[in-house]
């Protein structure tokens, strides 16, 4: 199992706590990150952990603003803002998340570069390839999503919205992706098995992406599906535990907890673990 992720010098500290978390939880999953203007000083030699230097230079202030409308998919039933909602505000404890859909260029980039990322490391060996957003931990083995994407003959697998306004629990590949019941969730964790189909999934997601456009990844997603009509493992929502609406009800049964959204300002629980795991990561030093 190889997870595939980026972060920026703002989240170094998200990314440790990432790997030391993979490193007690799935000690035989790999990870490599894609660095964007770090010092190499400033890592931690992880021993589950390879480094890409990208010194690209960039605008970090956020001055774009984002659409709206991030599909040119039916979305009639699609909530158009997927930050948690709370029945009252908690107190802030980071400041991770910006003002409404402004972002920067560095965040496009580091949110859509990782097709880019996925196609190389992908095109070196055969296996499981994860794409996991910086701000997540990995709290089981993730032998049962390798197994699944080996063992149901699929080219990638998604993070699904609600079926039926009931979560998905169970790895399902029979389903239509873009109807009135299933609809992609998230790009914030993609698993691909390496087949021909999907080696052309992440070239063409890779030469087609708008880097500049930080619904990019996404939008190029649809895109590349609707062309090449991949076979597709929907995963259950234990691979991606947001939370639930306060953000602060995470599982301790779910296999990764993710700092989507308003999650690393606002959650408690989330904030306590990623602590620990930095202690974790600081004794590696």
């Amino acid at each position: 199992m190889n997870i595939i992720t980026t972060s920026d010098y703002k989240y170094l500290p998200q990314f440790n706590a990432l790997a030391a978390s993979a490193l007690k939880n799935s000690p035989k999953t790999h990870i490599v990150c894609r660095v964007i203007n770090c010092a190499k000083d400033s890592l931690i030699h992880f021993s589950n952990v390879s480094y890409i230097f990208d010194d690209i230079v960039l605008e970090s202030k956020p001055n774009i603003m984002g659409s709206k409308s991030l599909y040119f998919r039916k979305q009639k039933d699609l909530p158009s803002d997927r930050t948690p909602k709370y029945n009252k505000i908690p107190e802030r404890i980071n400041n991770y998340q910006t003002t409404g859909r402004i972002y920067s260029e560095l965040q496009s980039y580091c949110t859509g570069i990782k097709y880019d990322t996925l196609f190389t490391e992908m095109s070196k060996k055969n296996g499981i390839f994860v794409y996991s957003d910086v701000d997540a931990l990995i709290c089981k083995d993730l032998y049962d999503l390798e197994n699944a994407l080996e063992s149901n003959n699929v080219d990638i697998g998604i993070v699904t919205d609600r079926q039926h306004s009931e979560s998905v629990e169970e790895f399902n590949s029979v389903f239509k992706l873009y109807n009135e019941e299933v609809n992609l969730k998230t790009g914030g964790l993609l698993a691909f098995k390496k087949t021909e189909t999907s080696l052309r999934f992440l070239e063409y997601c890779k030469n087609n992406i708008d880097l500049k456009n930080i619904d990019g990844d996404e939008i190029v997603f649809n895109e590349a599906c609707t062309i090449l009509n991949p076979k597709l493992l929907s995963i259950p929502v234990t691979f991606k535990d947001e939370g639930g609406r306060e953000a602060d009800n995470f599982s301790s049964l779910s296999y990764i907890w993710s700092g989507h959204g308003e999650v690393k300002d606002f959650s408690s629980m989330y904030d306590k673990e990623v602590k620990k795991y930095l202690k974790v990561a600081d004794s590696i030093l």
